[in-house]
């Protein structure tokens, strides 16, 4: 390429101008799949998929499905479905009998967070007893999180349908150290579970964080937040603009992240099924080869955001000063008999 320009000009432009072309045409395939993406998440959002579930249950039966809408998301696949179950009740397994094991990972996040979590996944469609909580942590996290882990299950593992605590251990071999390896670690053990307790793996759903973003997107919209709505907040007013404009910083990094999502998934998918190894597309592979420098503008976007985050000088320091709500609730206190 840096050779090109020197032996024909015009071909060097030419060269350079279909780079171009090619990252704008992906760029735009890229924004198509956002959009597409985005419109189906929001269609799905809507649909009960808990009375989906009962009409499967009721047609294994031999009875007909509960009144609810019947259009909205993949209607007339779950109208198929349901047909073909009434035909042959065997077809599908019972989603009441299915088990939902979810990763929970951690390196060294303090128990209140994790308890939060926790406490959430008692609160899902899905029954406690159908959920087996894997907690994945850190043996790099020192004492403190082995006691959160043996804290967290003391409190809430009878809650559940099984709760194991998996320690990632510290210096494997051939390994890097991370949460994708810690990950992948408590899915061994996941798998050793099943086996040891006799249960077909066909009958276990699996939930764990892919790429882990989320909480590096919430760290940032908690920021951007603090940053731009603390006086509005405290002052007890919040216009719209003010919240559109949080909205249009927050959105082009939401929308990037999600496109590397969706394209670590389509990477993920085929390894998955054991058709090939996880690579990405030949023309990404060949720029991030050729250009190394590149692979950091991911990284920066998956931990840092399009538009860098920086906490508010309030948040500096002890000097933020109280709400006057909050002031005069106190000094009332202190005059009450």
């Amino acid at each position: 390429m840096f050779i090109l320009p020197f032996v024909d000009a015009m071909l060097g432009a030419v060269y350079v101008l279909a780079i171009v072309g090619l990252m704008f045409v992906r760029a735009m395939l890229g924004a198509v799949d956002v959009a597409r993406g985005l419109l189906r998440y929001r269609r799905s959002a809507r649909v009960d998929w808990a009375a989906r579930l009962t009409d499967l249950e009721r047609a294994m039966d031999g009875r007909p499905s509960l009144a609810h809408p019947r259009g909205g998301f993949r209607a007339a696949d779950h109208a198929a479905l349901v047909a073909q179950v009434s035909a042959d009740p065997r077809s599908i397994m019972r989603p009441s009998t299915l088990l939902h094991a979810v990763v929970v990972a951690a390196y060294n996040e303090p128990y209140p967070v994790i308890a939060d979590t926790i406490r959430t996944l008692l609160h899902t469609s899905t029954k406690p007893e159908q959920l087996l909580v894997f907690f994945a942590h850190e043996e790099r996290g020192g004492p403190a999180m082995a006691e959160t882990a043996r804290r967290l299950e003391a409190e809430y593992g009878h809650r559940f349908g099984a709760f194991v605590l998996v320690e990632h251990p510290a210096g494997l071999p051939d390994e890097i150290a991370g949460k994708g390896a810690n990950i992948t670690f408590a899915g061994h053990r996941l798998a050793e579970w099943v086996r040891d307790q006799a249960i077909d793996p066909r009958r276990v759903i699996v939930t764990s964080p892919l790429g882990g973003v989320g909480v590096n997107l919430a760290v940032q919209d908690g920021i951007a937040v603090s940053r731009m709505l603390a006086e509005p907040l405290r002052s007890g007013s919040v216009r719209p603009s003010e919240l559109r404009r949080l909205q249009l910083r927050r959105l082009p990094t939401t929308r990037a992240v999600e496109f590397l999502q969706s394209g670590i998934h389509r990477m993920v998918e085929p390894a998955v099924h054991g058709h090939r190894p996880i690579r990405p597309p030949a023309p990404v592979e060949w720029l991030l080869t050729t250009f190394p420098a590149l692979t950091r503008i991911p990284a920066r976007i998956l931990g840092i955001g399009i538009t860098a985050e920086h906490a508010p000088d309030f948040a500096r320091d002890s000097g933020f000063p109280q709400a006057a709500s909050t002031v005069s609730t106190s000094a009332s206190a202190k005059t009450d008999p």
